[in-house]
């Protein structure tokens, strides 16, 4: 079965078809890669506790860390996905985070389901194509959102700022209820799991930085 899924993996680059597709086929990918699926889940839910992203100073590395488990993971699983910021000297990519079989995916982490979901830094740009293929990666429900560009009007589920261009929350609770098929449900963790994640401690990031590499000696 799982040759089977890689070859239409194959066939869908050939034929550029649509990434609502892609998106079905990868999912069932990700169910018959269950261990490789719990170890990715176990890591984003122990970054979570190490950088809670409820401090600012958290925000990215937490961010950063959940997409290069998703990266790893899926890349240990045999799909090509590839780092964009990994091209960039200086500064991340604009939009997209990665390509994964050779489709543009921005990915976004949350701890849950609610809340809007900031999407772009409008920055010194002044328009911005909202065509964007998401995954988003909500660690409380244990679940990955594939939200490919063109499954529906995303556009009346954008929010735009002064600053910034979000999703609404409310469009985790449409995909819930009318597009099932596109959500990812990670394994339960084992008891050992949980009981790893329970003394974790939280990082004090400035204070390790500061005596690791200012401190005089």
């Amino acid at each position: 079965m799982k040759e089977h899924l890689y070859k239409l993996l194959e066939l869908l680059d050939i034929k550029n078809e649509s990434t609502s597709i892609l998106c079905l086929i990868i999912i069932v990918i990700l169910n018959i890669n269950s261990q490789i699926m719990t170890k990715c889940y176990y890591e984003i839910i122990k970054i979570s506790k190490l950088f809670p992203p409820q401090k600012n100073e958290n925000k990215f590395i937490y961010g950063k860390l959940c997409e290069k488990a998703l990266i790893i993971a899926m890349q240990n699983i045999g799909l090509n996905c590839i780092d964009l910021d990994n091209n960039h000297k200086v500064g991340s990519e604009y939009k997209n985070d990665i390509k994964l079989e050779n489709k543009d995916f921005s990915i976004k982490t949350k701890l849950n389901k609610g809340g809007d979901i900031i999407m772009i830094n409008k920055k010194s740009k002044t328009t911005h194509s909202l065509v964007i293929n998401t995954i988003i990666c909500s660690i409380n429900e244990g679940k990955l959102y594939f939200i490919p560009s063109n499954i529906f009007n995303i556009e009346k589920y954008f929010k735009v700022d002064a600053g910034t261009i979000s999703y609404k929350g409310s469009l985790l609770t449409l995909m819930n209820k009318e597009y099932k098929q596109y959500i990812y449900t990670f394994p339960n963790l084992s008891v050992y799991h949980k009981n790893e994640l329970d003394i974790i401690k939280e990082v004090d990031i400035y204070n390790i930085l500061y005596k690791e590499y200012i401190k005089v000696k």
